[in-house]
């Protein structure tokens, strides 16, 4: 087929977190493809056990990589909260190198902590394990989705989703194509042309579905873990690595556990 995605069996995890490699015959470049698949396949190292020791080097690689990647939202976070002394240096001879003037060093930590979402004088709060207004983390941490080096924050799990999906679908015309033939329940869809099938038999659920481009429609009525659920099968129609490429931060569950990067933080 067009795609082929490479596991390594004996990892840990789930069966997604177990995959190391992934190409695309059309969309990656032939050399690099053909690189893969002759690591992986060639007969000789199969029957040598090279290819399997290869294999195994690059899932552990893999692996770490997800674990670094699973920190970036709540390391970043941190960094912008105090904010570090380093960081508040960097950005004040910055400042000073495009206007020739020494910005306050006070306004320049609110601004750093702006960027953040933390108001003055929240950090303390935040520490104590108070809910602030418009979030849904117990720590303060808000919903949020980082893709290519960008982070964006939101309200709630669901404007995440629908984020999520836009992003994509915005890159990819046949992205909500695709989603719809590869994902979908018993006997509705999870994206769909129609908000009738996104919701069958019950028409007053219509009224939580989301435009797409292209004229597709998001069923966004379901628990955080459902829409954790969706945003991994997103990626994997998208050809993305879910936790590497694109870093999510979604509480679920009753006691307020994260979901980040294909990780549960309890």
């Amino acid at each position: 087929g067009r795609t082929w995605s490479f596991f390594f069996p004996a990892g840990q995890g789930t069966y997604e977190e177990r995959r190391f490699a992934r190409i695309d015959l059309i969309r990656d470049d032939p050399e690099d493809s053909a690189r893969t698949l002759t690591d992986y396949l060639r007969a000789d190292d199969v029957r040598s056990g090279q290819a399997r020791k290869r294999a195994q080097h690059d899932y552990e690689a893999a692996r770490l990589e997800r674990e670094a990647a699973s920190t970036y939202a709540s390391v970043w976070r941190k960094l912008l909260s105090g904010p570090e002394s380093s960081l508040l240096d960097l950005f004040s001879e910055k400042v000073q190198q495009a206007t020739g003037v020494r910005p306050d060093r006070t306004g320049a930590a609110e601004f750093i902590r702006a960027q953040a979402g933390i108001a003055a004088g929240s950090r303390d709060r935040s520490r104590k394990g108070k809910k602030q207004k418009g979030r849904e983390s117990s720590d303060g941490v808000q919903p949020s989705f980082t893709y290519r080096g960008q982070t964006a924050t939101f309200k709630s799990a669901v404007e995440v989703m629908r984020a999520v999906f836009k992003k994509l679908a915005s890159e990819d015309p046949e992205f909500c194509a695709r989603f719809s033939e590869q994902h979908y329940g018993r006997v509705r869809r999870y994206v769909a042309k129609t908000k009738a099938q996104l919701y069958p038999g019950n028409p007053e659920r219509e009224k939580d579905s989301y435009s797409l481009p292209g004229g597709w429609w998001l069923a966004t009525h379901s628990s955080n873990k459902d829409k954790v659920n969706r945003i991994k099968d997103a990626c994997q129609v998208a050809g993305l690595e879910f936790g590497r490429d694109l870093v999510i931060s979604i509480p679920i569950g009753s006691r307020k556990k994260k979901e980040r990067s294909g990780k549960l933080d309890q």
